[in-house]
């Protein structure tokens, strides 16, 4: 039976339809061998989601001893690092705007909230965003940050990672000044207080913008470089592990879909 409601088409099978559906079984034996395989695969997806989970949280629980200056770092020579400094993102960081308008030879590309810089093309792969038209887009280099500043409350901001590309004239673009690591800021960038401070410095009501006036406004306790990147070092490692983890975890949910289409296609 068909029924329609809203514009959408609905379709209901009955009983009697439905146990008219031919199925195929195997005997008992081997559908206990299909569904203890199966429930080991399902055992293994449990435990890597498990070990992902807390290593996330081991990750947030540590970024705050380690900004709160609970957890500190020693040089070197087991010596203490100096104080940390009351800055602002201001004093750390510089504001930059570079015109496309030689139209360079380099892909699109497009900030998002949990991958941070993708090709525009991967990221609209329904439909075309970028006009023939890209002379007032801006470059990017290596080492160099860009955010939406109508999305940057929700995660739209990134470092980006390779030689060069163009972005949307609507980013605001930044770089780090010698006195602040790029790995150090994400970092930061990643603590509830950072992002419960751009909400507060942001202008808006349903949508909040921080405009570059406003994020150099957010303050910051940095410690020197040479801790800086100690601290950022010992973070990647833990960000490597919840990689590698969501890596495996990807991989054997693709390998269990591939085998329940071989068994029961």
């Amino acid at each position: 039976m068909t029924q329609r409601s809203g514009g959408s088409t609905r379709y209901n099978i009955g009983q009697n339809s439905l146990s008219a559906v031919p199925v195929f079984l195997p005997g008992i034996p081997e559908q206990t061998k299909i569904a203890n395989f199966l429930t080991a695969v399902d055992e293994k997806i449990a435990q890597l989601t498990q070990k992902g989970e807390l290593l996330a949280r081991y990750k947030k629980g540590v970024m705050q001893q380690i900004f709160s200056q609970q957890l500190r770092f020693k040089d070197d020579n087991g010596q203490d690092f100096p104080v940390w400094e009351e800055k602002t993102l201001g004093d750390v960081t510089e504001l930059f705007s570079r015109r496309n308008k030689n139209l360079i030879d380099a892909e699109v590309f497009s900030v998002t909230n949990y991958n941070g810089f993708v090709l525009q093309s991967e990221h609209f792969e329904d439909r075309v965003i970028a006009g023939d038209d890209l002379s007032d887009y801006k470059i990017i280099y290596d080492g160099e940050f860009a955010y939406n500043p109508a999305r940057v409350n929700v995660g739209s901001i990134a470092l980006f990672t390779e030689e060069v590309g163009i972005i949307s004239s609507l980013y605001v673009c930044f770089k780090c000044l010698a006195s602040l690591d790029n790995t150090f800021l994400l970092n930061f960038l990643e603590l509830e207080s950072t992002k419960h401070r751009i909400n507060s410095f942001g202008e808006g009501g349903v949508r909040i913008y921080l405009w570059y006036p406003l994020f150099a406004q957010i303050p910051i306790t940095l410690p020197s470089i040479p801790e800086q990147i100690k601290i950022s070092n010992f973070l990647t490692v833990l960000d490597d592990k919840i990689s590698h983890n969501q890596i495996q975890l990807n991989a054997l949910k693709r390998y269990k879909q591939g085998l329940l289409q071989q068994m029961f296609v």
